[in-house]
């Protein structure tokens, strides 16, 4: 319902709003592939710490899809009411569209499992979008209005002396490249040869947005090519690899933008 208005509102308003995305906006890319996966090898974070989905303990992930989506929403996402919340509202709109009157109880596990699904994924069939791809679709990792930059984070952090101190930073040939990169680690990935210079804010934030589009169009493109039919129990999907499993900024489809909207990398080191 949240999403529907604030879809509404832009596009009614067009560029008098703007969306800035956040980490529980990105990690939604994860639902669709982790949902429909046979097996769920666990995740990265959680590796090592014995809970279920630590990868390398002997706690299986949940085969049943509504029982995989209560364990990713509670203890993957930071969302532990978020299934029986979406039940709720799900039974809601159905009060408020029927004279049937349904409660919550009736609400089944499928039904929210299905409308996880419809929300955060494209349809095969149509390319239709559900809300929450239209709203990524639609956001930016950084927006600039006038002398204001907007984004879900932090400026890149001052910590080299040689880089900050006054007398480096007024040389003519000072190099903000090292500054700025810090905070763009895919960039950094890349080889040395054709390594993109970002030496401002300019370029900066059009380097962070060029690459949201990008993995999100590798990631819908994703989709299309290999989604299954939406069934409540385990679907086989042996196509599509998660990369929750082993994280990091790799070529997975979403990959870059999804390890952009968490705090650690596989290393178990700070995300830039």
């Amino acid at each position: 319902r949240v999403l529907s208005m604030l879809l509404s509102l832009k596009d009614r308003h067009g560029d008098r709003v703007r969306f800035i995305l956040g980490n529980r906006d990105v990690n939604k890319l994860r639902i669709w592939g982790e949902l429909t996966a046979d097996e769920h090898k666990g995740v990265f974070w959680l590796q090592g710490t014995g809970r279920i989905g630590g990868c390398s303990s002997n706690k299986d992930v949940p085969g049943n899809s509504a029982e995989r989506l209560k364990w990713m929403l509670g203890r993957t996402m930071g969302s532990p009411n978020a299934f029986e919340l979406r039940r709720k509202e799900l039974a809601r709109n159905e009060r408020s569209r029927v004279t049937n009157v349904k409660s919550s109880s009736v609400v089944t596990d499928e039904e929210v499992v299905q409308s996880y699904l419809e929300t955060c994924s494209v349809n095969q069939k149509d390319e239709q979008e559900g809300l929450m791809i239209q709203y990524i679709s639609r956001a930016k990792a950084m927006d600039r209005i006038g002398n204001c930059l907007f984004l879900h984070g932090a400026l890149p952090p001052f910590t080299t002396a040689s880089l900050t101190s006054p007398a480096a930073m007024s040389r003519d040939d000072y190099n903000w490249s090292d500054y700025f990169q810090h905070c763009l680690p895919w960039i950094q990935q890349n080889n040395q040869k054709h390594k993109q210079q970002v030496t401002n804010i300019k370029d900066w934030m059009k380097a962070l947005n060029d690459m949201v589009q990008s993995q999100l169009h590798q990631w819908k493109q994703q989709q299309t090519q290999h989604q299954p039919q939406h069934q409540p129990q385990p679907v086989p999907n042996t196509t599509v690899n998660n990369w929750s499993t082993n994280g990091g900024y790799n070529n997975l489809p979403g990959s870059k933008l999804m390890q952009y909207g968490m705090g650690w990398l596989p290393n178990k080191a700070r995300n830039p």
